[in-house]
C-alpha cells in the first residue's frame, strides 16, 4: 500500500512540473512574439526613416540655419532667415551671380562677375571654403587683355574629380573657357595654362562673341554657346563651338570646331543661342532667340535645334533639325530662352521669358509638342498675378534660370517688379505635368525680399537642386549702395 501510495505522489509530482513546464514555454513564446513584433517594426521605422531622408520634398521656405543668421524674415515665413552675402569681393562695383552648381560632396559653387570673373566656393553649411583659392574665392582679370571692359562668369560646371570649368566673355570681343584644380588655382594641363581665350569665330576682325552657356558631354568635350557676328548674314547669330577634354579646339566637329547658324531666321535678323545640353545618346541642343520674320525689334521668337554628334543638323528633329516656338505670352510679343534640359526619358524642356513672364515648355523627343506637359498653348506653363521683369544691360543679360530635378519638377528663379526699383526674388515649382505645384511656397510660389539688406533690388539669376533637394538660388541683392552676391538654400 505504501508502495502504491508514493507511486501515486510522483506521478501527480510529475503532472504538476509538466504543467509548469508548459507555461514558461508558453510565456516565452508570448514575449518572443513581442520582441521579435518589435524588432520588425523598428527595422520598418528605420527603412521609413531612411526613404524620408532620399525622398526629401522641399516645402518652400528660406532655410533658417544654413549660412548665417540675417535676423530678418524675407520670405515671410514668420520666422528670422539665413543666407551667404558675400560682401568682400569687390568694395568699388557690383558683385553679381550668374551661376550656381554643386559637387557630389555638398560643395556650393557660384561664378558671376565683380568687376573681373570669380568663382566662390562653400562648404555644405554654407561657410566659405577657405582652402579654395584665396579664403574661398577664385578671381582673375584681364583674361584677354581688355582692361576696359570687364571679364564674366557665364555658366559653371564641377566635374567629379572636382574640376571646375567656367565660361562666359572676356573684355568686350572674346569668350573664354577656364578649368580650376580643385584647390581653385588654374589647371595648367587644360588648353594654355588653364584658360581657353577666342575673339573670333567668324575671322571678322573686331567682332564680339557672346558665350551664355556651355556643357560637358560623356567624353568631358565641352560645348558653348552664343552669339557672333556672322558675314554671311550680316549679323550676330547663334553658333556652337566644341573643345576636347584638353581645351583644344575639337576640329573634327562642324566646320574646324564650330558651326555658325546664319540660316535660321532671315538674312539680316539677329539672333543668339542662350543655351545648351547634350544627351546620352550624344545628340545637342541649342535653345535661344532670333527674328523668325521682319517684325518689330523688340518681337522676337524662340528656336531649338538639334545637331548630331559630328555637328551636323539632325534633320529627324522637329522642321528639318529645328523647332521654332512663336507668341508664347501672346501676339507680337519678345519671347527668349534662357535654359534648356533633357531628361532621361528624350523630353525636351525650354524656359525663357516671353511678355513679362516667365515660361516652360515641353517637348517630345522628336520636336512635336508634349500633350502629357499642361494644357495652354503649345503646353507652357505661365505664371498669372505676378509681373515677372526683365531688364538687359550691354551684354544682353539673362535674368532667370530652370533646373529639372530627377522626378521631373521644374524650378524656375527671377525676380518680380514692385515699381520704383524694387524687386523681390521668386522661386517657382513645377510639377511634372506642368501644373503649378500649389503645396510649394504660397500657391507653387516663394518670394524673398531683402537678402542684402538694402530694402530692393533682389535678383534671383541661377538656380541648382541638389541630391538631398535643398534648392539653392544666387543672383545679388542691393546692400544700400551696391549690389551683393549672394546664396540662398530653400528648403
Amino acid at each position: 500500500m505504501k508502495e502504491v501510495k508514493t507511486t501515486k505522489i510522483k506521478y501527480s509530482n510529475i503532472l504538476i512540473f509538466i504543467g509548469i513546464l508548459v507555461l514558461i514555454f508558453y510565456l516565452s513564446m508570448i514575449a518572443g512574439v513581442d520582441k521579435v513584433s518589435s524588432k520588425v517594426s523598428n527595422k520598418i521605422s528605420s527603412k521609413e526613416k531612411e526613404n524620408n531622408t532620399n525622398t526629401f520634398i522641399p516645402q518652400g521656405r528660406v532655410s533658417h540655419n544654413w549660412g548665417e543668421p540675417l535676423n530678418r524674415d524675407m520670405d515671410a515665413d514668420g520666422n528670422d532667415d539665413s543666407a551667404v552675402i558675400i560682401k568682400s569681393i569687390s568694395d568699388k562695383v557690383d558683385d553679381i551671380g550668374y551661376s550656381i552648381t554643386g559637387d557630389i560632396k555638398g560643395n556650393i559653387y557660384v561664378t558671376g562677375i565683380c568687376g573681373n570673373l570669380y568663382v566662390l566656393k562653400l562648404n555644405s553649411n554654407g561657410a566659405l571654403d577657405k582652402s579654395f583659392g584665396n579664403n574661398g574665392v577664385f578671381s582673375i582679370e584681364n583674361i584677354a587683355g581688355d582692361y576696359f571692359y570687364p571679364d564674366a562668369g557665364r555658366s559653371i560646371y564641377v566635374d567629379r574629380n572636382g574640376k571646375v570649368y567656367v565660361c562666359g566673355e572676356a573684355g568686350k570681343h572674346s569668350l573664354f573657357v577656364l578649368r580650376l584644380n580643385n584647390k581653385g588655382g588654374l589647371d595648367p594641363s587644360f588648353a594654355n595654362y588653364g584658360k581657353f581665350v577666342l575673339d573670333s569665330l567668324d575671322n571678322v576682325s573686331d567682332s564680339s562673341i557672346s558665350a551664355y552657356s556651355f556643357c560637358l558631354d560623356n567624353k568631358n568635350r565641352i560645348y558653348v554657346t552664343g552669339g557672333t557676328y556672322s558675314s554671311k548674314n550680316k549679323a550676330y547669330c547663334p553658333y556652337i563651338l566644341r573643345l576636347n577634354s584638353n581645351g583644344k579646339i575639337d576640329n573634327t566637329f562642324g566646320n574646324k570646331g564650330k558651326v555658325i547658324f546664319d540660316n535660321i531666321f532671315k538674312e539680316g535678323n539677329e539672333s543668339k543661342g542662350r543655351a545648351v545640353c547634350v544627351d546620352a545618346n550624344g545628340k545637342i541642343y541649342i535653345a535661344g532667340k532670333g527674328i523668325e520674320k521682319q517684325k518689330e525689334s523688340n518681337d522676337s521668337d524662340v528656336f531649338i535645334i538639334r545637331l548630331n554628334e559630328d555637328g551636323s543638323i539632325d534633320k529627324s528633329f522637329g522642321d528639318n533639325g529645328k523647332v521654332i516656338i512663336d507668341s508664347i505670352g501672346g501676339k507680337n510679343t519678345t519671347d527668349d530662352a534662357y535654359s534648356i534640359h533633357v531628361d532621361n526619358k528624350g523630353k525636351i524642356y525650354v524656359a525663357g521669358e516671353s511678355k513679362d513672364s516667365m515660361f516652360v515648355v515641353r517637348f517630345n523627343n522628336d520636336g512635336s509638342p508634349d500633350s502629357d506637359f499642361s494644357t495652354a498653348i503649345i503646353n507652357k506653363v505661365q505664371i498669372t498675378g505676378f509681373v515677372f521683369y526683365y531688364k538687359y544691360d550691354y551684354r544682353d543679360d539673362i535674368q532667370g534660370a530652370m533646373y529639372v530635378d530627377s522626378n521631373g519638377s521644374v524650378y524656375l528663379t527671377s525676380w518680380i517688379f514692385k515699381g520704383r526699383g524694387d524687386r523681390d526674388i521668386a522661386v517657382v515649382k513645377i510639377n511634372n505635368d506642368g501644373t503649378i505645384d500649389n503645396s510649394f511656397g504660397k500657391k507653387g510660389m516663394v518670394i524673398v525680399h531683402n537678402v542684402a539688406g538694402g530694402n530692393g533690388g533682389d535678383v534671383g539669376r541661377a538656380i541648382y537642386v541638389d541630391n538631398n533637394g535643398y534648392i539653392y538660388v544666387t543672383g545679388e541683392s542691393s546692400n544700400g549702395k551696391d549690389y551683393d552676391t549672394y546664396v540662398l538654400r530653400i528648403e
